[in-house]
């Protein structure tokens, strides 16, 4: 029976369990864990869960307008706060009240205007929302303890390997002083960092020689890798292929003079998000903050249209607690999850690899809403890996995803005629590297 429609309804005692677990704001996977321990022979899928909290949404806002079912839920102040900003000019929005405060800022509220859309509850920050008006109780003389949690930490803690153990000690330690510089991890195994290659060099040319220093000529980034072969291969006396090169072999050639730098991550299934961090400042050891936002960002109603089927697959993989490893079913999905990151950071993500590259804008804004806003680029490397690239010049960009294409609001349309010739110089340098096969 399972797949069956009848069969993956939920009975009148569950729905009942789902409406009062969803009251408790618990997350759709756990109340289908919750149905499913209950009743053994229960084959609902989380789709089934989604369905029957619509149900309950709407039994409950039933003869409302969707206005009246906002303010229900809202803070008084933050209603005063959107409906001041409503009245502002967009295009001197600036994004602050969502920034700051969590709230719809002037263009997200015409976006949804032009839409025919009201403001969804979710856009709001859960701060602003609450369930009745009854005022909140004084907690100032409460007291709250962490020894519970702090008991839990250390059973989980014994139960780590020696990695696990140090990943665990680390996150700690950023809760407890943000501000101190987090260690780096020595490589004991392999060749070194592409970063320490660069220090080693510097040291080395800082020493004062009595030969005759080489002026080396660069007209534009770094030498392409069939100059860089050539000259390892003309040195007899060293076979060392340094770990950029390694690397820069795996991405398509079109871009090689055009990378500046590569920046490798630790390879523990969370690469992809390591090398997002470091795109956007960070340190790769943020990766669960790259995780939650990304989770935050999914969250979102409008994204359950934009990714459809692939909707659960999308979050699970996103959606990760653990402190070390991450298992295969929790690594980036490529493009797709360019479309989240492009929107939540407010950056252009370029997608580097030998299987097809591309790049994404936000979906909802243009280009003038994001006055500083700057490109990140990350490669598929080896087939299972993700590392961090810089690119630099007028270098050629890849054609946007189809999900940019598909979904794209009409204020994004402009992100198209801004890098119209980065784009069409990535047309006009495949077609004529293809040519020269051909011609060949």
């Amino acid at each position: 029976m399972e797949g069956h429609p009848f069969a993956e309804r939920v009975s009148v005692n569950e729905f009942q369990l789902v409406a009062e677990l969803t009251k408790k704001h618990v997350e759709p996977k756990d109340i289908l864990g919750i149905v499913k321990e209950q009743n053994k022979n229960n084959v609902s899928k989380i789709k089934t869960i989604y369905n029957a909290r619509d149900k309950i949404r709407e039994m409950n806002h039933k003869g409302q307008t969707p206005m009246e079912v906002l303010i229900s839920h809202l803070h008084d102040n933050a209603l005063d706060i959107i409906t001041e900003e409503i009245k502002r000019d967009p295009l001197d929005c600036g994004c602050q009240l969502r920034k700051s405060y969590g709230l719809p800022c002037a263009c997200e509220a015409l976006m949804y205007s032009v839409a025919g859309q009201c403001i969804p509850l979710d856009s709001i920050d859960v701060f602003w929302r609450k369930l009745d008006k009854i005022p909140l109780k004084d907690e100032e003389n409460e007291n709250i303890t962490c020894d519970v949690e702090l008991k839990k930490f250390e059973q989980v803690f014994n139960n780590q390997s020696m990695l696990g153990k140090k990943i665990m000690l680390q996150k700690l330690k950023f809760i407890t002083d943000p501000n101190e510089e987090p260690t780096v991890k020595k490589n004991t195994c392999g060749r070194p960092s592409l970063k320490k290659q660069q220090e080693k060099n510097e040291a080395n040319q800082s020493k004062p020689s009595d030969k005759e220093p080489t002026i080396k000529k660069n007209t534009r980034g770094r030498p392409s890798l069939k100059k860089q072969q050539e000259k390892n291969g003309a040195n007899r006396h060293s076979s060392h292929v340094s770990n950029f090169d390694i690397l820069l072999e795996e991405i398509p050639s079109i871009f090689h003079h055009y990378v500046a730098s590569i920046q490798d991550v630790e390879p523990d299934g969370n690469c992809g998000f390591r090398s997002i961090a470091l795109c956007l400042g960070l340190s790769e050891d943020q990766w669960p903050k790259i995780r939650a936002e990304l989770v935050e960002e999914l969250s979102q109603d409008q994204y359950k249209k934009v990714f459809s089927r692939d909707y659960n697959e999308m979050y699970q993989s996103i959606y990760f607690e653990g402190m070390s490893c991450a298992p295969g079913t929790k690594w980036m999905i490529m493009p797709d999850i360019a479309v989240l990151i492009a929107n939540r950071f407010g950056v252009v993500v370029h997608f580097l690899s030998k299987k097809g590259s591309s790049t994404c804008f936000p979906l909802w804004k243009g280009h003038e809403y994001f006055q500083d806003h700057r490109a990140v680029t990350i490669a598929h490397v080896h087939g299972n890996h993700f590392v961090m690239v810089r690119l630099e010049g007028e270098y050629p960009m890849p054609p946007t995803i189809g999900l940019w294409n598909q979904y794209k609001h009409s204020y994004a349309i402009s992100w198209n005629s801004k890098y119209k010739w980065h784009l069409d110089f990535f047309t006009s340098s495949v077609s004529r590297s293809s040519k020269v096969v051909i011609d060949e």
